[in-house]
């Protein structure tokens, strides 16, 4: 494993260490990562975008616990927090 800190973009996150690094299209700030080179069946995703409306101390809560959620629907994936 690694940990990929996308400096100037604004995120970090855990990584296999043989998995492939991709840009994502113009107008995309983030990287797009595989473990197979050239080939997007299974990957992930990560952009930084800014909301259209601010976020506050209290929102913090509901949205780590609609982030946590969001995985635990997905079948198969584990995380470590």
């Amino acid at each position: 494993m690694r940990n990929y800190i996308a400096e100037g973009l604004g995120f970090k996150l855990w990584l296999p260490s043989d998995w492939h690094e991709y840009e994502m299209e113009p107008g995309h700030k983030g990287r797009v990562f595989s473990p197979y080179q050239n080939d997007f069946t299974t990957c992930i995703s990560a952009e930084k975008f800014k909301l259209k409306y601010p976020v506050k101390e209290d929102d913090i809560k509901t949205l780590r616990e609609g982030f946590k959620n969001g995985l635990k629907s997905m079948k198969g994936v584990r995380t470590a927090y």
